[in-house]
């Protein structure tokens, strides 16, 4: 074999070989081209996703909630009950213990005060002075018929408009209103001292003055009964109503006995009787009905 046959011969060999080695790359490159195909294209694993989304972990914020279906017809809501309302029982908790507070330390003195009531003659006892226990007794008293007569128009307004305590609070009510009474007999008492300096004694001023608003605590004295019972025992509107009605006439006509007893007892007396209570009297009770009407439209709006 001469060089050139050699020489051609060995660049056949190595044709061969470099057409073999380029076969070899060409199917290494495909099998690997395949492999990450099928490597991409398998299924990824969404058990931990289903867990995660099915069962949320307890640190994580809910941002749905599942309705689970239920079987049935809603019930009715249960209305307002004046007796469940823990802000009212405690100031009629609080009505109690003033009550106690003073029927136990100023009994004498109320009786004392009750006996002169009905001895319309007996001045002897007007220029007396009142201590501060006794003047602290009977304003106690006083601010609890403001009280008394708060819960009367709270149950009337209540009664009348039942979705009022929807809309304001009823111990806010009940302070408005026993806001308004206070206010009520205060210049009502300043209107009579006026009126009585300018026609009457100082003697008949004193005794008047006392007879009227002992005659104010002994009604929220006798109101307060009527209270719990409406409160508690579901008194109706009408009986309760009736109640209080006819402890407050009973007062008027007490008071109309004490103030003819005291200023007219003279001749022609009783006509100036019907002037004095009409002026005094019946005029501000309209007055303070049209003020606790126009509060009510307040406190709603």
């Amino acid at each position: 074999m001469n060089a050139v046959q050699f020489d051609s011969l060995r660049s056949g060999q190595s044709l061969e070989t470099d057409s073999d080695f380029v076969t070899n790359v060409n199917d290494t490159t495909t099998y690997c081209m395949l492999k990450d195909t099928v490597t991409q294209a398998a299924p990824a694993d969404t058990l931990p996703l289903y867990y995660k989304m099915e069962y949320p972990s307890l640190d994580s914020l809910f941002t749905s909630i599942k309705v689970t279906p239920h079987w049935g017809k809603d019930g009715l809501p249960i209305p307002y009950n004046i007796g469940n309302d823990n802000a009212i029982t405690g100031v009629l908790f609080l009505c109690f213990f003033v009550t106690c507070y003073v029927l136990t330390f100023g009994k004498h003195f109320f009786l004392q005060q009750i006996k002169s009531f009905f001895h319309s003659h007996n001045l002897d006892n007007v220029f007396t002075v009142e201590t501060s226990s006794e003047f602290r007794y009977k304003w106690a008293l006083v601010v609890q018929t403001c009280v008394m007569f708060g819960f009367g128009f709270l149950y009337y307004t209540q009664a009348t408009n039942p979705d009022f305590v929807y809309h304001v609070p009823a111990v806010l009510s009940l302070g408005v209103y026993t806001l308004i009474f206070f206010l009520f007999f205060v210049c009502k008492g300043l209107l009579y001292q006026f009126v009585n300096w300018v026609f009457f004694r100082k003697d008949q001023r004193i005794l008047w003055h006392e007879s009227y608003f002992l005659m104010v605590a002994l009604v929220g004295l006798c109101c307060f009964p009527v209270v719990l019972l409406a409160n508690y025992f579901n008194f109706d509107f009408t009986q309760s109503s009736l109640f209080f009605i006819f402890i407050v006439i009973l007062s008027q006509i007490l008071l109309v006995y004490k103030c003819f007893s005291i200023f007219f007892s003279e001749k022609y007396g009783f006509f100036y009787l019907i002037v004095y209570f009409c002026t005094l009297e019946l005029m501000p009770c309209l007055f303070i009905w049209q003020v606790l009407i126009l509060s009510n439209t307040l406190l709603i709006f």
